[in-house]
């Protein structure tokens, strides 16, 4: 998974930087470089934070698993303002998809809050699906 985000990361340099390195680039290509930085910024942080609140349940500590999800929930925010750039005719989809993600987080949240570890476990496998069938339709 490490590796998986590090190459993540490491792609997201080597295309946002020739953007930004240009002088005399338009307005609107310095705002697309900067919807695509903080996209890929907020997916990153849902990984990470996602890979954090999971290592918590693993390890039998259900309420360490809230700040994870309360950092999450923050980042899913972000997907409000997504630009969809391979299938841009799928946004209404992509938000529908994104308000159910962001409701899944909340639950987890607060069952987190509560160390009910038997309903996160529950949540853990509806949110690694959610993940994956956004992954699937939009990537």
């Amino acid at each position: 998974m490490l590796k998986t985000l590090v190459a993540v990361i490491v792609f997201s340099c080597i295309m946002v930087a020739p953007v930004c390195s240009r002088a005399g680039t338009d307005a609107a290509v310095d705002e697309h470089t900067k919807t695509m930085v903080r996209q890929h910024e907020s997916m990153l942080t849902l990984q990470r934070e996602w890979l954090a609140a999971k290592k918590a349940l693993d390890e039998g500590r259900a309420k360490d698993a809230l700040a994870p999800a309360n950092a999450m929930a923050e980042a899913a925010l972000v997907q409000d303002s997504f630009m969809l750039h391979k299938h841009p005719e799928k946004m209404g989809e992509f938000m529908e998809k994104s308000r159910r993600f962001r409701g899944l987080i909340d639950d987890f949240g607060k069952k987190a809050k509560s160390g009910d570890a038997r309903s996160l476990g529950r949540l853990t496998l509806k949110i690694d699906a959610a993940c994956d069938g956004c992954h699937k339709t939009f990537r």
